[in-house]
């Protein structure tokens, strides 16, 4: 009687135990999945932001330029007069 009683108890915990493990198989594939996307998005916001990066970086030789330019200008002007 007994052994039945530990076969039954036996059976509903590897039961159990087999749904507890499911459960966080599933749980752990939602998470890999969700983590997957959130590294695809930083990496997209990197890129964004070495754009941008790129962007100022552009602007500020190009400002130093004109500048430098604009110095010439009025050095030549300078020597002209």
């Amino acid at each position: 009687m007994r052994s039945k009683v530990r076969s039954k108890e036996s059976d509903r915990l590897r039961a159990e135990l087999e749904a507890l493990r499911s459960s966080h198989a599933a749980e752990l594939a939602s998470v890999k999945e969700a983590a997957g996307d959130q590294v695809v998005v930083a990496e997209a916001r990197g890129r964004r932001a070495g754009l941008i990066e790129k962007e100022i970086a552009e602007a500020q030789i190009r400002a130093a330029q004109a500048a430098l330019a604009e110095e010439k200008e009025q050095v030549g002007r300078d020597t002209r007069e």
